[in-house]
C-alpha cells in the first residue's frame, strides 16, 4: 500500500513536471514573440488549448488562413495569438501584460 502511495506521489510529480514544462515553452514572452502581441489578436478559428512546440505550427496555419494580413501566429499562455507587424517597447510591455490577463478559452 506505501509502495502504491509513493508511485502515485512520484507520477503525479512527473506530470507537473511536464505541464511545467509544456507551460514554460508555451507561456513564454521572448523578443520575437512580444513584438508582434501589439498589433495582434487572439485567433478567431483555432480551437481548444494551444502548448508552445507542440501547437505553434497548427495556430500558425489557422492564423495565415484566417487573414492575409496575419504574418505569423504562436501560443502564449494557451492561446493561438495572430501577428500582423512589430511595435514599439511600450507597445510591447503594455501586449505582454493584456496577454498576460487575457482568459483562457474552455
Amino acid at each position: 500500500m506505501v509502495h502504491m502511495v509513493n508511485l502515485s506521489a512520484v507520477l503525479l510529480l512527473v506530470l507537473l513536471l511536464l505541464i511545467a514544462i509544456a507551460t514554460a515553452a508555451g507561456g513564454r514572452i521572448h523578443a520575437e514573440s512580444a513584438l508582434f502581441l501589439c498589433n495582434g489578436h487572439l485567433s478567431g478559428s483555432y480551437k481548444g488549448l494551444c502548448f508552445g512546440l507542440i501547437n505553434d505550427k497548427d495556430c500558425k496555419r489557422a492564423c495565415l488562413d484566417e487573414s492575409s494580413g496575419n504574418t505569423n501566429g504562436e501560443c502564449s499562455f494557451f492561446q493561438c495569438w495572430c501577428g500582423q507587424n512589430r511595435c514599439t517597447t511600450s507597445e510591447t510591455v503594455a501586449a505582454a501584460a493584456a496577454a498576460a490577463s487575457a482568459p483562457i478559452p474552455a
